[in-house]
């Protein structure tokens, strides 16, 4: 490949697409089955370490750029599972037309869903290189799951004793979660109660994991939001008449979650705005010395105006759905705000909330303009695959920062995969 795709390879990319239509068929699966969808980057890592190994290749960021490419349509496949079946449910696709067989609809409908995949793909992968520099090299978020795989490749590189605490944690977790959830030796929630006090103990490895990762200070922010709202609903329920009436603590639950969700908007909505005025001021400064491998690995002049050129396509790709100018419209700049919080998000704390984003922005945009049922859901969907693929993404650039992997490469190899 050329200087400006280092670790860009053939092998990688032969890795990559078969290994993409596997995870992205497995994660469909799963989504569909199990209503959640874990992320597939370490799994990846893990799988194209030993693929590589096999074809006799050991260089760490080119099998890193392997790993990007794998993981590229498992969150696609969760943003589509997590709100395309809401057209079966709703009825407004009906399968059970007279006359009409299984290969007619599928005629009809497949590329509705193909135009909404691929302008929720193109627009995550846009949005997040413009991210990228602020999240991980500005902002240094932890990104926990890609930190992980950076370190999972560190340590099957190095073998010896890193190795074998890494395949010792991951034995532990794997039999852990299967006395749990196959065996059900224990539960996934433990319930008691300290002072009258209830909390809640989730008997996850993973969580243990994800605490390491982000820190101290951002797992006792985590820990703080949830002892503030709880102890805030137990208080108004002893302390008021509110506590006598039927249903009244159901109802608080309720609108703990719409008030964190409308904090988690407004908390975004600031976020925006210094990343709009705050971001280039520093445009001017000079950069340091001793930047040399960041000049090696530097972003080819155009990747700018080739990340403009991906979304105007995604805006037509939208138009083909049929939906109208304005609010398609409408949805380029929700699909800006969601992932910009999307991959704040994800970048604090490993989770993704990405259904949760297309509902909030297919809310602001009905509440403007008029949108027809059916363009509703593809609304929601295209901001759910935005933001799941802006997710996996930006933990495939955290563990390229670690590693010191091409990001141009990795921006290439997405789109591939």
């Amino acid at each position: 490949m050329k200087k400006n795709l280092t670790h860009l390879t053939w092998r990688a990319i032969a890795i990559a697409i078969p290994g993409s239509i596997l995870i992205t068929a497995s994660s469909t699966y799963v989504a569909l089955s199990a209503s959640a969808l874990p992320w597939p980057t370490i799994f990846v890592a893990v799988l194209s370490f030993a693929l590589m190994r096999l074809i006799g290749r050991s260089d760490i960021n080119e099998i890193n750029v392997a790993a990007t490419g794998m993981s590229a349509g498992a969150m696609v496949a969760g943003g589509l599972v997590f709100t395309l079946p809401g057209l079966f449910i709703s009825g407004i696709w009906d399968l059970g037309q007279p006359g009409q067989t299984a290969g007619d609809f599928l005629k009809a409908r497949l590329p509705l869903v193909l135009f909404v995949a691929l302008a929720g793909v193109l627009l995550g992968t846009a949005l997040c290189w413009l991210f990228r520099k602020r999240n991980i090299e500005e902002l240094k978020l932890p990104y926990p799951i890609g930190k992980a795989a950076a370190s999972t490749l560190e340590a099957g590189k190095k073998g010896g004793s890193q190795a074998l605490t890494l395949l010792l944690a991951l034995l532990l977790a794997a039999g852990l979660t299967l006395l749990r959830d196959h065996f059900g030796l224990f539960p996934p929630l433990l319930a008691f109660s300290i002072a009258a006090i209830p909390l809640t103990f989730y008997m996850s490895p993973m969580a243990i994991g994800i605490g390491g990762l982000i820190g101290f200070s951002s797992t006792l922010y985590w820990l703080l939001g949830a002892a503030i709202t709880s102890l805030g609903r137990i208080l108004i329920l002893e302390t008021s008449i509110l506590g006598s009436i039927p249903g009244a603590a159901e109802k608080l639950g309720e609108w703990n979650l719409t008030i964190a969700i409308a904090l988690m908007v407004w908390a975004g909505l600031g976020t925006l705005i210094a990343f709009l005025f705050g971001t280039y001021k520093k445009k001017g400064r000079r950069r340091t010395a001793g930047s040399s491998s960041r000049r090696r690995l530097a972003a080819p002049r155009g990747m700018g105006l080739l990340s403009l050129i991906l979304v105007a396509l995604a805006f037509v790709i939208t138009l083909l759905t049929g939906m109208k100018v304005l609010p398609a419209l409408l949805l380029m700049a929700g699909v800006f705000f969601a992932a910009l919080l999307s991959s704040l998000i994800t970048g604090q704390t490993g989770i993704n909330p990405m259904e949760i984003f297309g509902i909030i922005v297919l809310l602001a945009i009905r509440a403007l303009v008029k949108v027809s049922p059916e363009h509703a859901f593809f609304i929601a969907a295209i901001v759910a695959v935005t933001c799941g693929y802006a997710g996996d993404m930006m933990n495939d650039y955290k563990s390229g920062a670690l590693l010191k992997t091409n990001p141009t490469a990795q921006f290439v190899i997405e789109l591939v995969g």
